[in-house]
């Protein structure tokens, strides 16, 4: 599948992850964190089957974390240090 310009986008790719709101290439505030980690360990305590894995979202870049690295990533900063994230949400194993 291509875009209007004829060319491949990253969420044409198999396996990358399209769930997080799809940024418009020009006009997306890149370089500015919109999530601090105190949002984030929010997302993660509010999801109540623990989930393995998690998906970050930042502009058109998904990683899939660990979710214990995660969280431990998340106690060992201040809870308003702004983060490199827009959008956390669960996801399966990425193997």
């Amino acid at each position: 599948m291509t875009n209007s310009t004829g060319y491949h986008t990253h969420f044409d790719l198999p396996g990358i992850c399209t769930e997080a709101p799809q940024p418009v290439p020009g006009l997306h505030p890149y370089d500015a964190p919109t999530l601090n980690a105190g949002a984030l360990r929010d997302i993660m305590a509010a999801d109540e089957g623990g989930a393995a894995f998690w998906c970050m979202h930042f502009g058109s870049t998904p990683l899939v974390y660990q979710g214990p690295e995660l969280e431990e990533w998340l106690h060992s900063i201040p809870s308003d240090t702004p983060v490199y994230a827009e959008h956390l949400h669960p996801s399966g194993n990425p193997a």
